[in-house]
């Protein structure tokens, strides 16, 4: 609804959302109410995940040893 595909897209949505207030209105509301079940505003889950990660990186150093300097392979781990 509010993608851009070019420059002039671009312009045209930001005219036509400044010269009607009830449709801006609308896409604010309906931004507000899908903020709440997005991820990307779910602070505690993304706080777990990280906390999550951590401990399974540190686990993981633990178990080779703790040397990481020496160890060659690079580990690489993805949070969801």
């Amino acid at each position: 609804e509010l993608v851009a595909r070019t420059d002039d897209d671009y312009v045209q949505i930001g005219v036509s959302l400044s010269t009607q207030p009830k449709r801006l209105a609308r896409l604010r509301a309906k931004v507000e109410s899908l903020r709440h079940e997005a991820p990307l505003f779910d602070t505690q889950r993304w706080v777990r995940e990280l906390e999550t990660t951590l401990l399974l990186m540190w686990e993981v150093e633990a178990a080779r040893g703790g040397s990481h300097a020496s160890q060659k392979g690079r580990m690489h781990i993805a949070m969801s």
